[in-house]
């Protein structure tokens, strides 16, 4: 769900209607002041706009305007822009991808399919597009595409949890058992603490009958953690962009969870120093400080002391 982040956890959009204003040939024009949003949002937003106004042609700024907007969850503006970035830098993979996450979280999958096929052939460095691909030809029925990608994904990655994850649920789908423990116990062997490989493998074993093991898997598998998104950079660009304190926050807790404890005071970090007196941002702050061993001095370099 890298905006592990919110953006793919599933915070509820804003603003998702694509207007036509949105649709226009000057796409940076169209992004609208929120007039309940922060005076961070405002002053930024502005501050975006006034660089893309300075330099049209400079698609440096209208990049950082698109990802900002988007981080904002100003959904329709940021498409429009992404539109825009698609034409005129087609080198930048991000685009595409951006844009991928959008429509698939409108439901578009058609669409979403076809940009991180885009962003895949832009940008052939960023392997974790193979895995989006795969992802959402699994959820789309396409199982022979989905296990294609996950293979892919897995010869650039080996050993991926993620990928050998997706795996088992195509070979579920055949009932192909026995296959879907090997790539469970292979995916749990490099990652313990990925509960949904020992979900699965639960539902295995008592798909075969065989209660003990489920039983034994379910007694180790504890500590394990709730499914969490694979490092996803693009992603966490957009994250560092957000002016929302409860997003962050949200993200933050995701982030600590998944073992990433310095990403989430960062992200905690920021939160407060866009709402200096928001209690709960303070609070989780200094217990995620406290978790990371840092101590009274770092309370106090913080004044949570």
């Amino acid at each position: 769900m890298g905006v592990a982040v919110i953006y793919a956890a599933g915070c509820a959009p804003a603003d998702r209607e694509r207007s036509s204003a949105a649709m226009s040939s000057d796409p940076a024009s169209t992004v609208r002041v929120l007039p309940s949003g922060s005076t961070l949002f405002q002053k930024t937003l502005q501050e975006r706009r006034a660089a893309v106004a300075a330099n049209p042609a400079a698609t440096s700024a209208r990049g950082r305007l698109a990802i900002f907007v988007h981080a904002n969850d100003q959904f329709s503006e940021a498409a429009a822009i992404y539109e825009h970035l698609r034409i005129a830098d087609p080198a930048d993979g991000r685009w595409p991808y951006y844009l991928a996450r959008i429509r698939q979280d409108e439901g578009d999958a058609p669409h979403a399919l076809a940009l991180f096929e885009e962003a895949a052939v832009r940008s052939p460095g960023y392997a974790l597009v193979e895995l989006r691909l795969a992802d959402l030809c699994f959820k789309s029925g396409d199982h022979r595409s989905a296990e294609a990608g996950y293979r892919r994904f897995l010869a650039r990655d080996p050993g991926s949890p993620h990928a050998l994850l997706g795996l088992a649920r195509v070979a579920l789908q055949r009932q192909a058992w026995g296959e879907a423990e090997s790539h469970l116990l292979e995916g749990i062997k490099a990652d313990p603490t990925l509960g949904s490989s020992h979900a699965l493998l639960i539902t295995v074993y008592e798909g075969r009958g065989e209660t003990m093991k489920a039983a034994g898997v379910r007694a180790r598998s504890r500590d394990s953690r709730r499914y969490r998104e694979p490092d996803d950079p693009w992603l966490d660009e957009l994250t560092d962009e957000c002016c929302d304190v409860e997003k962050l926050g949200v993200v933050a807790d995701i982030a600590i969870e998944a073992g990433k404890g310095e990403r989430g005071i960062a992200l905690l970090q920021r939160a407060k120093a866009i709402d200096p007196a928001r209690a709960r941002t303070r609070l989780a702050l200094g217990k995620a400080l406290q978790q990371a061993g840092q101590g009274a001095p770092a309370l106090a370099r913080f004044g949570l002391d």
